[in-house]
């Protein structure tokens, strides 16, 4: 299994869990929390990941921007691991901003500490580009766009939900369904939530990204920032 579109604080904790020696049955971790079962993909799906992103999330972006989430892994292999990562906007111009991300997670006892930064467009988002499938090279289809209010750690989000199926191309066997949603309230790319479910044969990954606090260079802010992030 790998990810797509991660931060790379989490890319990593997936690829440790996917390592792990497989255990007996009666020894696994309870399975992850269901999500809707992805589609089996059509013959040759038409990618949607070019078309443009419902919200301009960075068209705003101001250094000094931050955004605080949890990413929880859950996985059939292997016991639950939780990482903290603050993406930060670091430099702006009239067409980019830089995006920084730091994380950690506590992954068999030890602390283990990640940084990396990109670029996203102020103008022009597409969907690949918002999800971070750009790279990755997945086939994103069966997308779907509807409005709704998300609520996470007590509050009310005005959101874009975005749900979709993608197709991995180094595992086209594996069922992948993703859910989304973005804000222009949060700063810092937006993301509200994600949770995504990876199912290959009996292996099974729910990966969650949510929001726990932000910061506006302007002096808004929500919630408590990861101390030491």
């Amino acid at each position: 299994m790998r990810a797509r579109g991660l931060p790379p604080i989490a890319a990593l904790m997936l690829a440790l869990l996917a390592g792990c020696p497989s255990r007996e049955r009666h020894d696994r971790p309870p399975a992850p929390p269901a999500l809707p079962p992805p589609p089996s993909a059509p013959a040759d799906p038409a990618h949607a990941g070019g078309a443009p992103a419902p919200i301009e999330v960075y068209a705003d972006s101001e250094v000094g921007d931050w955004r605080a989430y949890r990413v929880t892994t859950e996985s059939s292999l292997a016991p639950t691991v939780t990482a903290e990562v603050v993406a930060q906007i670091t430099a702006v111009d009239a067409e980019h901003v830089t995006e920084a991300h730091a994380g950690r997670a506590v992954v068999d006892g030890t602390e283990r500490t990640q940084h990396d930064q990109g670029q996203r467009p102020r103008a022009g988002l597409t969907i690949d580009q918002l999800t971070g499938n750009a790279a990755a090279g997945w086939t994103i289809f069966d997308l779907q766009i509807t409005d709704d209010v998300h609520v996470v750690g007590g509050r009310r989000f005005r959101c874009k939900k975005l749900s979709y199926a993608s197709i991995d191309p180094l595992f086209p066997g594996k069922r992948t369904r993703t859910e989304l949603w973005i804000t222009k309230e949060v700063p810092a790319g937006g993301l509200v939530e994600e949770r995504e479910l990876q199912e290959l044969g009996d292996t099974r990954f729910v990966i969650t990204q949510r929001l726990v606090a932000y910061g506006a260079a302007r002096g808004r802010t929500w919630g408590e920032r990861p101390a030491g992030l």
